[in-house]
């Protein structure tokens, strides 16, 4: 019987972390999914975080900066190891990515480059 409860108690414990054990994700903000490009930049991104075993967390700011704000302030707390940001708008784009850096989520700006803040890249067409 001791038995018994000791490996349902570890079946319990297993099956309560597992989700802690998630893949690592990343996360893709885009300003607009309503543009064919960008959409195409996410169908992208999505096959390469496939292949490199990733998660990809894809938000679309639907070319509103205070959209965009809210999508990093939501990713910075999920816990993604870096931003691909294509921002709405190069100066207000900042604000996201003082957000980012205030949670040390590394940046790399897409297609439009950002006026303010810290990014580690800037990927252009």
């Amino acid at each position: 019987m001791k038995l018994k409860h000791t490996l349902l108690a570890a079946a319990l414990a297993a099956s309560i972390t597992a989700p802690a054990m998630a893949k690592d994700a990343i996360a893709l903000v885009i300003s607009t999914l309503d543009n064919p490009f960008f959409v195409t930049l996410k169908e992208g991104a999505e096959k390469q975080a496939k292949a490199l075993d990733y998660d990809l967390v894809v938000l679309d700011s639907q070319n509103d900066p205070a959209k965009e704000l809210a999508n990093v302030e939501d990713i910075s707390v999920r816990g993604v190891k870096i931003l691909l940001i294509n921002p709405t708008d190069s100066d207000a784009v900042g604000n996201a990515i003082a957000v980012a850096n205030q949670k040390k989520l590394p940046v790399i700006t897409l297609d439009r480059a950002a006026n303010k803040g810290q990014v580690i890249a800037h990927i252009a067409s």
